[in-house]
């Protein structure tokens, strides 16, 4: 085993840290909620109308059950093949099933009813749905992508897609623009490099998915160390990790065996 491979240790069980107070995976379990967007380049805030969103894994298809706040809903009007998201506010959907950008699809809802397909702009959808509803401060809306119409096969229990989730509102007076998205794909929507997670299962499951591999990983990890007959000399920091050691201790291991193999 390559000493390299060591370091996938530190993947299996990465956490994220960072500023965000937006969750960074979405559990397609059919009750966790997402709540809340950043405008587009800028972390500090999120966006001051409510946005909650679940994604639902109905069997043949994904589901998306939004619910957006507007004040503006006397600003609404009818969207263009033209112009898309001109109806004042509107939500994109971004999926990308492998996860590494092969194919990534782009839907948008508006809050006028108009749907718009990538794959076919300017042209009514006719592999997926949404059903939107309007109240007086704000929208909704249930849409449905069915497996099929993506070209994948219906994911497993413990499947991770990559996604996003969007908006482009206008003020009151349709003369202010905000964008505003779920994850940090920083300057623009379409960067599926820094998609956020949906992971197909409940965040209890992908913990325990995540304790397997970082069992797998240890295990392997203590092969690796006992074949190079470096037991007695990381038998203290393999304790350590074991008993939940920051994942910076694996790249110093790492690192360590690198330079006794080098001393030899």
């Amino acid at each position: 085993m390559k000493i390299c491979n060591a370091m996938m240790l530190a993947a299996a069980v990465a956490v994220s840290t960072g500023p965000d107070v937006i969750a960074s995976t979405a559990y397609v379990d059919g009750g966790a909620e997402v709540s809340g967007l950043f405008p587009l380049g800028d972390r500090s805030s999120q966006i001051p109308y409510g946005t909650r969103f679940a994604f639902r894994d109905g069997g043949g298809g994904l589901r998306l059950d939004v619910a957006v706040d507007y004040p503006h809903m006397n600003a609404i009007f009818a969207a263009t093949n033209a112009r898309p998201w001109s109806c004042g506010d509107c939500v994109e959907v971004w999926l990308d099933p492998s996860g590494a950008g092969k194919v990534v699809f782009q839907f948008a809802i508006g809050a006028d009813g108009t749907l718009w397909d990538r794959r076919n702009p300017g042209m009514p959808p006719t592999g997926w749905s949404a059903q939107v509803k309007r109240r007086e401060n704000g929208w909704s809306f249930v849409a449905e992508f069915p497996y099929a119409d993506l070209g994948v096969a219906p994911p497993k229990k413990g499947d991770r897609w990559r996604g996003n989730v969007c908006r482009t509102y206008l003020d009151a007076s349709h003369s202010v623009i905000t964008h505003a998205t779920w994850a940090d794909v920083e300057s623009k929507f379409d960067n599926p490099a820094r998609f956020a997670d949906l992971f197909f299962g409940s965040a209890e499951e992908e913990r325990e998915l995540v304790r397997r591999r970082r069992m797998a990983a240890l295990s392997s990890l203590r092969d690796e160390i006992r074949s190079k007959g470096l037991d007695g000399h990381f038998a203290f920091k393999m304790k350590r990790l074991e008993d939940g050691a920051p994942e910076t201790l694996v790249g110093e291991i790492v690192d360590e065996m690198r330079v006794l193999e080098n001393l030899r």
